[in-house]
């Protein structure tokens, strides 16, 4: 598990510097910080922090998105990030170590 959060940590900080397909990356990287939560709980909400900070300020496709769309897309991307986060806190708390 600790191979797999590095990864994503690592594919984290690559999706802040690439444009376009940056956004499904950081997508992808959520989901692994879901997955190794339980193990590797540093590492993952350093993954989590980077995606919804990444999504929220330095996202220039989604600021283009929301002007010409509406805020919901803008909103969609960010919130997947934080229900993903509380369902790994969750999930944390339920298999965590006792």
């Amino acid at each position: 598990m600790k191979a797999l959060s590095i990864f994503g940590l690592i594919l984290a900080i690559i999706s802040v510097f690439i444009p376009l397909l940056g956004l499904l990356l950081a997508m992808l990287c959520s989901l692994l910080a879901l997955i190794t939560f339980v193990k590797q709980p540093t590492i993952s909400t350093t993954i989590f922090g980077i995606n919804i900070i990444s999504t929220a300020f330095f996202s220039p496709v989604l600021a283009a998105m929301a002007n010409r769309t509406g805020i919901s897309s803008y909103q969609m991307f960010l919130f997947f990030h934080i229900i993903l986060l509380f369902i790994a806190v969750i999930l944390f708390l339920i298999f965590g170590k006792k």
